[in-house]
């Protein structure tokens, strides 16, 4: 996908991308590009500098925070790749693999989390005067209790 305000700098990309065969959509501003994007992922979006409506920055924070378009390879500042301006067809294709290749790595170097951390829930345990003189009056002046951060107390 490309994205770009200007539209002469969307022709000239689009016209390179078709020269070699790619399939590409377009969008003169982020509002529209995310709502494409979300509608049908791409595999790398080409994202100007200045967008109307939603700004470079917060669509590239919006695509990186939905599980639909996390995996999506970002050409653009503060991006996985950026293009060099002037660009040749060669630096479009060189960038778009880079950007590609970023994104890959990044997935991998992901870690998996299981949503169950342990068999059973496990609570931080505080020591504290408090916790320890109620302790004391409650169990007849026995000590070593521990107050759980929750604020059940257990031995």
């Amino acid at each position: 996908m490309v994205v770009d305000h200007d539209a002469w700098t969307r022709a000239q990309l689009t016209a390179t991308l078709s020269e070699v065969g790619v399939q590409f959509a377009q969008a003169s501003n982020g509002m529209t590009a995310l709502r494409l994007a979300q509608a049908d992922p791409p595999h790398v979006m080409i994202v100007g500098a200045a967008l109307p409506e939603l700004s470079s920055t917060e669509l590239i924070d919006l695509l990186r925070c939905d599980s639909r378009t996390r995996h999506v390879a970002i050409v653009g500042t503060d991006a996985d790749a950026q293009l060099p301006v002037p660009f040749t067809p060669l630096d479009v294709l060189a960038t778009m693999l880079e950007a590609l290749e970023v994104r890959r790595q990044a997935g991998v170097a992901t870690p998996i989390r299981s949503v169950i951390a342990s068999p059973r829930p496990t609570w931080p345990l505080v020591e504290g005067e408090a916790s320890r003189s109620s302790s004391r009056i409650r169990n007849g002046g026995r000590s070593g209790k521990w107050r759980l951060s929750s604020g059940i107390e257990t031995l």
